[in-house]
């Protein structure tokens, strides 16, 4: 009898995991086309072209630079939501969104489509910094890039309290300069 109802345990724990109990062919063929190195390897070369693209922006570029950055821009979006929608079909929906970074790739794929359709808004124009953080896949990706990164946010936790006191400090020596150095009593003689 216990053992029974272990089995119909494991079967609702499969149907929770995966879905549903049936095992979809044309779902495990996308899970394994998205699990593949090169579909990974190709989403890395797409986010790395997208920063760099997003870097050559600057104030008053050439209309040639702003129409290739557009277009790459979109190309970009187009793949990264192609990434989200095979993802989210081969992993299903509970088991994509128990990872937090693909949390962060559909967030940053709805910002970017948002930021499409509200391109000659500028406010929406910020947008595109979020888009760099798409980056740190590139540390979860190379084992020693990963372990700086994880020592930098170790030290930086660590180091916390260091900035805090350094900003008390910054704020008692504006205060200070102020006070000494911030009146209005200007003499008429005063070249300035």
């Amino acid at each position: 009898k216990d053992d029974t109802r272990w089995r119909v345990f494991m079967n609702k724990m499969d149907k929770w995991r995966h879905g549903s109990s049936k095992r979809n062919p044309l779902r495990d063929k996308v899970l394994w086309f998205v699990q593949q190195p090169k579909f990974q390897y190709f989403m890395l070369i797409v986010i790395t072209i997208n920063a760099i693209m997003l870097a050559c922006d600057y104030y008053q570029a050439p209309d040639a630079l702003k129409d290739a950055i557009k277009y790459v821009n979109l190309t970009c979006t187009i793949i990264f939501v192609i990434e989200c929608v095979l993802k989210l079909f081969g992993f299903g929906i509970r088991k994509y969104f128990s990872e937090l970074a693909n949390w962060l790739d559909f967030l940053l794929v709805v910002l970017s489509i948002v930021e499409l359709f509200l391109s000659g808004n500028a406010a929406f124009s910020a947008f595109r910094a979020f888009r760099l953080a798409r980056v740190i896949q590139l540390a979860r990706k190379a084992e020693r890039l990963r372990k700086i990164v994880n020592v930098l946010a170790s030290a930086m936790a660590e180091a916390i309290y260091l900035f805090m006191l350094l900003l008390i400090f910054l704020f008692i020596y504006t205060i200070l300069g102020m006070q000494l150095y911030g009146t209005d009593n200007v003499s008429s003689d005063d070249p300035r």
